[in-house]
């Protein structure tokens, strides 16, 4: 079976013994994944806008990861390590998902069924939120830059959300909607670090 590829002339769904092609469609094609993205971006940008409007009236007096007991601060190892299998675990299903078990990203949401979707979707909607939201309660507790305290915890959140929008897209519309994917997928991985890496070095900085 020939790997099939995604390009903005064609698509090709493939299976082990039927190959059928389509025709690009300006609007399922190109204005829908475009118009997704946009949205996910606009999303991300007016959430840090707005907080940073009410941090600058609002002095931060949140508790502080280094005043924390030792027992939440050596709790972050595990529960981050945790956190980063469940990213590395993610990643490898996806991969063998999408590019293994099936030829493409579209196979393999073509041969899922809804039923299976929901259940995907319901899962990926709690896990995601509560995990991220811990994360940026947690990098609230500290004292970082904009981008390891603001951005990333929104730029998760988000992302959360509309990567489950990109694998109704890629059923139900167009394979391009993999696009919004790949770019969701980046994000909450980079929040992820910027994340752990200020959450560590609030708990177990000596720096007053």
């Amino acid at each position: 079976m020939s790997d099939s590829s995604l390009d903005f002339s064609a698509a090709s769904l493939q299976n082990s013994s039927v190959e059928v092609s389509r025709q690009l469609d300006i609007f399922k094609d190109v204005f829908l994944p475009t118009l997704s993205i946009l949205l996910f971006v606009g999303s991300v940008v007016l959430s840090v806008l707005w907080v940073r409007r009410k941090a600058k009236e609002n002095k931060n007096n949140f508790y502080k990861l280094k005043n924390a007991p030792d027992l939440l601060k050596i709790s972050l190892i595990p529960l981050l390590l945790a956190f980063t299998a469940t990213h590395v675990f993610s990643a490898f299903s996806v991969y063998y998902n999408s590019k293994v078990l099936n030829p493409s990203t579209l196979v393999y949401f073509q041969n899922l069924g809804v039923g299976r979707l929901f259940a995907l979707s319901h899962a990926h909607f709690f896990a995601h939120a509560c995990m991220y939201f811990l994360m940026a309660v947690l990098v609230q507790m500290s004292e970082g830059c904009l981008w390891s305290m603001i951005v990333a915890p929104i730029l998760a959140l988000w992302a959360g959300v509309f990567d489950v929008v990109s694998w109704w897209g890629v059923k139900t519309l167009s394979p391009h909607f993999e696009y919004l994917s790949i770019l969701t997928g980046m994000s909450f991985s980079i929040s992820f670090i910027l994340m752990s890496y200020q959450i560590l070095k609030a708990a177990f900085s000596k720096n007053d």
